[in-house]
């Protein structure tokens, strides 16, 4: 018995273990190093050194993590697909959205199609300081599309601009008649606009006349859908394109803006006004309507900026910057936006009214389905629908 108890004495007999220590009272057996337990490959790093410095007190230090710079921007030299195929999401395009900086404004578009909606986002990120300095590929982010887009291109881009302007094109043909399922397009809409008013500041409804009652009965019907308000309103500002002169006798602007007034008075999540700058002078500001009318663009490459065209643009940018500090008071990081666009299109809650269009999809989807059953007591003309 005793011969075999000498394999147990002999494993004792480690250079790094006391040989004179009993079993009862020597160290603890070393652990087997793990996730958690960090510190044991630094108690090995020390043995094999014999460095103090190196113990479990002053262990290797890690790369400290820096906050990212508030003023250091990974720039975009044009627009990229953010939105495409029915709301399926481009995850390279967040990463250009900055991880701690709140001074930013969301702005997205609406309107039917050719109505020139890439070219007024064009527009607000033109050069007017410095036109000869000024490069064209960055001033025409967006493409422009020389003829009506009618198949759609099914997308939405997205481009940043160096004051974090987040500028969203929606090159989808909202309120377009290219679909025969009349209800799914319109469910598809009234998604898309829903979608616009909870994540945009401000919104850019496009128009090439006074008035579009498909349009705007669309986007006043997405509104009272919505079942989630925030206490920010999004900015509605109607922009009216390819506006020819006319004499002010027949020019009904004014019956417009009180129309637009009137339409959207009892609306808690839209806005359609906004505060004038007060200036150096101290004068009192005053309350403007988003209206601005847009004149008639030569087709091309280039835009020739007139003394005009500079004014409604710089009317257009007052618009839009008005209220920017409450607007960052209000925000998220701009990593935080990218994330709750993200959980809004993976993850859609419920709504009772888009629940209400599924139903109505299946009913008219049901008696699309039909045939013609022949009788002997009834007209072989007859259509008898599926049940």
């Amino acid at each position: 018995m005793s011969g075999k108890q000498q394999p147990k004495i002999l494993l004792k007999s480690r250079p790094t273990d006391d040989s004179t220590a009993g079993p009862s009272t020597g160290p603890a057996p070393r652990r087997t190093p793990t996730i958690l337990a960090n510190a044991a490959p630094q108690i090995a790093s020390s043995s094999r050194s014999g460095d103090s410095r190196h113990g479990s007190g002053s262990s290797k230090p890690l790369p400290v993590t820096t906050a990212p710079d508030p003023y250091s921007y990974t720039p975009m030299d044009g627009s990229l697909v953010l939105l495409k195929n029915h709301n399926a999401i481009n995850y390279r395009t967040l990463d250009f959205l900055h991880e701690t900086n709140q001074d930013y404004v969301v702005i997205g578009t609406i309107g039917m199609p050719g109505v020139g909606k890439s070219t007024v986002l064009n527009l607000l990120n033109t050069n007017l300081y410095s036109p000869e300095q000024s490069d064209k590929k960055a001033d025409n982010v967006f493409p422009v599309h020389s003829a009506i887009n009618i198949a759609g291109e099914n997308e939405v881009r997205m481009h940043i601009t160096d004051d974090r302007l987040i500028l969203l094109d929606c090159c989808e043909p909202v309120f377009a008649h290219a679909r025969k399922d009349f209800i799914q397009h319109e469910q598809d809409e009234l998604k898309k606009l829903m979608i616009l008013l909870r994540i945009c500041h401000v919104i850019f409804v496009v128009q090439e006349e006074y008035y579009n009652i498909r349009l705007m009965r669309t986007l006043m019907w997405a509104e009272m859908m919505m079942q989630v308000h925030s206490e920010l309103p999004t900015k509605l500002v109607f922009i009216r394109n390819k506006v020819i002169p006319r004499s002010e006798n027949h020019d009904p602007r004014e019956r417009v803006i009180n129309l637009y007034r009137q339409m959207f008075l009892n609306t808690p999540s839209c806005s359609v006004t906004s505060t004038s700058f007060g200036g150096d002078s101290g004068a009192q500001e005053e309350e403007i309507f988003n209206y601005i009318e847009f004149p008639v663009l030569q087709k091309g490459d280039s835009v020739v900026v007139t003394e005009h065209l500079k004014e409604t643009i710089l009317l257009l940018r007052q618009i839009v910057y008005a209220g920017r500090d409450t607007i960052m008071a209000h925000n998220c990081s701009e990593k935080a936006w990218g994330q709750a666009l993200v959980k809004l299109i993976d993850c859609p809650e419920s709504n009772f009214f888009i629940d209400k269009y599924e139903k109505l999809k299946e009913k008219y989807n049901l008696h699309n389905h039909v045939k013609i059953v022949e009788h002997s007591y009834r007209d072989s003309t007859g259509l008898h629908f599926v049940e």
